[in-house]
């Protein structure tokens, strides 16, 4: 069963620059896995952000929205990711933490 990931990291700078590091840190990250990753399709709306990323064969799909002081992030993990959700939750909580500090 697919399975959702929610968490939000506080922040102080303005969105504008809030999008611009996460831009950088997509591009770094899907480069650094880029053996690994078939596909990723993601684009701005104002201050949210959707996409999907496909890789060894699954589809994770989610959404970013950048507000002042807090940028929140949903994920939908399919089945066989889902069992990694805890690791993927806290990779992606560090690193967002990391580019926005």
């Amino acid at each position: 069963m697919a399975r959702n990931v929610t968490f939000s990291i506080p922040h102080t700078l303005e969105p504008p620059e809030a999008k611009r590091r996460i831009d950088a840190a997509i591009q770094h990250l899907t480069g650094r896995f880029a053996k690994h990753v078939s596909a990723l399709e993601a684009g701005w709306v104002d201050n949210k952000l959707t996409g999907q990323l496909r890789a060894l064969g699954q589809t994770v799909t989610g959404h970013v929205a950048v507000d002042a002081g807090e940028v929140r992030v949903d994920l939908t993990l399919p089945p066989l990711v889902s069992v990694l959700s805890s690791k993927i939750e806290s990779f992606a909580l560090k690193t967002g933490q990391r580019i926005l500090s």
